[in-house]
């Protein structure tokens, strides 16, 4: 990405005339953190670090008979360096109507909003959502995604057509999913199928649940990429505000592939407090079991919407 450019042409979006824009919601998110990490062998280290910052602009255009014009362009920055991160975060434009709301672009997939979204309450970089390997599911680029719902329910769909796989002549790869909510219940069922090499499938199944000040949550995924032994992941965590607003949470994440020798476990504890609508304080202590490996962080930090 050319910064200088970049920095022109915000500056010129930012002096346009307001009226021009009106419909056009800018927002953003500081996020930064010092870590603590000890690591088994020696490999320690306290750093301060970027936590998912992000800059943005959101926005409808109400076009008559029920059919609106939706966009998203956003943008990843580093706050621990103040750098632009290049193709990270949401970049799409679509229509949204009584069919659903229909986007082109880099969206939260399927499998995010259907279930893996709501499988964490930790800040980012301490909770572990139930991710297959290599991860990319939650957000994915080249698609073309179709989500709506009616009462309780909710659905998604999105398809990646990307021209430059050439395992494949049509859909590169298929998300869907559906997800029911009623009384402080939410239930989510979600797939995913890749036209790759091995014509990888992962199929997750999620259930939360909330009464008063506390929440519950459980996940589980399991994805067939060919081999003998499927890779797996099962997520649980709980979380409760005290009378004085401070969210205490544990989660807990176990995740296997005999095939790939992985038999690994994550347990992350927070303790975090909102010190406004748009600032918040959060504490994590994260102990991973990575291959034989334990390491350990400790992590305060600081956030700021706007």
């Amino acid at each position: 990405m050319n910064k200088k450019l970049l920095a022109v042409a915000m500056a010129g979006l930012m002096a346009a005339p307001v009226a021009s824009y009106a419909d056009a919601k800018w927002y953003g998110r500081i996020h930064t953190a010092v870590t603590v990490t000890d690591a088994d062998g020696g490999d320690n280290s306290t750093d301060v670090n970027n936590r998912a910052s992000r800059f943005g602009v959101k926005g409808s255009e109400d076009l008559g008979n029920g059919l609106k014009a939706v966009y998203r362009y956003e943008f990843g920055v580093a706050s621990d360096i103040a750098d632009i991160q290049d193709n990270n975060r949401l970049s799409f434009v679509g229509l949204s109507g009584s069919f659903g709301t229909l986007t082109m672009g880099r969206v939260w997939s399927t499998m995010f909003n259907m279930g893996q979204g709501p499988l964490t309450f930790m800040q980012p970089g301490e909770g572990r959502e139930v991710y297959g390997p290599g991860g990319g599911t939650f957000r994915i680029s080249n698609a073309l995604s179709l989500a709506g719902g009616s009462g309780n329910i909710k659905y998604q769909i999105d398809a990646v057509l990307d021209g430059g796989n050439a395992d494949s002549d049509g859909a590169d790869e298929v998300q869907y999913g559906i997800k029911y909510s009623a009384n402080n219940m939410t239930l989510g069922l979600s797939r995913r199928d890749l036209s790759n090499a091995t014509n990888s499938e992962s199929t997750q199944a999620h259930v939360s649940y909330k009464t008063g000040s506390i929440k519950m949550f459980a996940g589980y995924l399991s994805q067939d990429d060919g081999s003998a032994d499927n890779y797996s992941a099962t997520q649980v965590g709980a979380q409760y505000t005290t009378a004085g607003g401070v969210a205490l949470a544990i989660e807990f994440l176990n995740s296997e592939d005999d095939d790939a020798g992985i038999d690994n476990s994550h347990v992350n504890f927070q303790a975090m407090k909102k010190l406004s609508k748009t600032t918040l304080v959060h504490f994590n202590i994260g102990m991973d079991d990575v291959s034989g490996v334990d390491t350990n962080k400790y992590t305060v930090g600081l956030r700021k919407d706007f």
